[in-house]
């Protein structure tokens, strides 16, 4: 099991280590304030067809740090809808 953790955080640094610094540091600032997004997650009041238009707006206009907040509220309340705990 432990050779199947460092597997992945062995691919995960390979696979990081070749995205745009910009890219870099939204996902390393999204790991450091998980608990702020989760946060934020429970107190949306957005509907999903909302929350894809953001997303959707996001990548046209490379804004990949409102990409990944609206990425990370559609996970939360697609697991939410199916009763998964986060």
């Amino acid at each position: 099991m432990k050779d199947n953790k460092e597997n992945a955080v062995e691919e995960f640094m390979t696979i990081f280590k070749e995205l745009p610094y910009e890219i870099q540091q939204i996902i390393f600032w999204s790991v450091k304030n998980i608990k702020l997004i989760k946060e934020m997650c429970e107190n949306s009041e957005m509907s999903l067809k909302e929350i894809n238009e953001k997303i959707e707006n996001a990548l046209k206009e490379k804004d990949y740090f409102t990409y990944v907040l609206f990425s990370f509220q559609k996970l939360y309340d697609e697991k939410m809808r199916n009763n998964y705990k986060i």
